[in-house]
């Protein structure tokens, strides 16, 4: 047992050497201004499933270095997933949007206004709040058909609007999530 515990360790540590080695070769590729072999290079370390933030990040550069600003900030988000406090990272990928011209459409003041009153609650609160609305008027046009209750509906009519305001909240925070599940899981389905 102990000989295919230290057999499987020689292979193991062998392994790391070359894939060590590998990055060595990669970063003197890049630092000879060699990015395209130096690109393939770090490659082969990610087809053997190793995965690092320096690596990533090393790899964007060599994308950035190439002027393949997709990449590159495909890269440097990987990067940054894998190490959130690297500010290089964040600032290479705004650099990258500025090189794809990549810009933040301004909203009018309408859409920030109904962004900020949705992002108020969460998607279950406003669904809660507009089924209880809209349970509530339904319970007072119950009760003044049985009742027979000649009264005018001035309680009825807001508590309509007001449910129909939380059931626009609700489907348009519940589209929002879609999109971005839609867009992350495209963007794994490509890499």
């Amino acid at each position: 047992m102990k000989k295919i515990l230290i057999f499987t360790f020689m292979i193991f540590s062998v392994y790391l050497n070359a894939s060590e080695r590998l990055f060595y070769i990669a970063d003197s590729l890049y630092v000879s201004n060699n990015y395209k072999q130096s690109i393939e290079t770090y490659n082969k370390i990610l087809n053997k499933g190793l995965e690092s933030s320096e690596l990533y990040y090393n790899l964007a550069l060599c994308y950035f270095k190439t002027e393949k600003f997709q990449e590159s900030k495909s890269y440097f988000q990987k990067s940054l997933i894998l190490n959130p406090n690297s500010e290089d990272a964040k600032h290479k990928i705004i650099i990258c949007n500025s090189k794809l011209n990549i810009k933040k459409k301004p909203k009018l003041f309408y859409k920030i206004w109904t962004d900020n009153a949705m992002s108020f609650l969460s998607i279950f609160t406003w669904s809660f709040l507009s089924l209880l609305f809209i349970l509530t008027s339904i319970l007072i046009v119950i009760y003044k058909l049985i009742r027979k209750y000649k009264n005018n509906y001035t309680l009825l009519i807001p508590l309509i609007l007001f449910s129909l305001v939380f059931y626009f909240f609700t489907v348009n925070l519940s589209n929002k999530q879609q999109e971005i599940f839609k867009s992350q899981t495209t963007k794994i389905i490509k890499e």
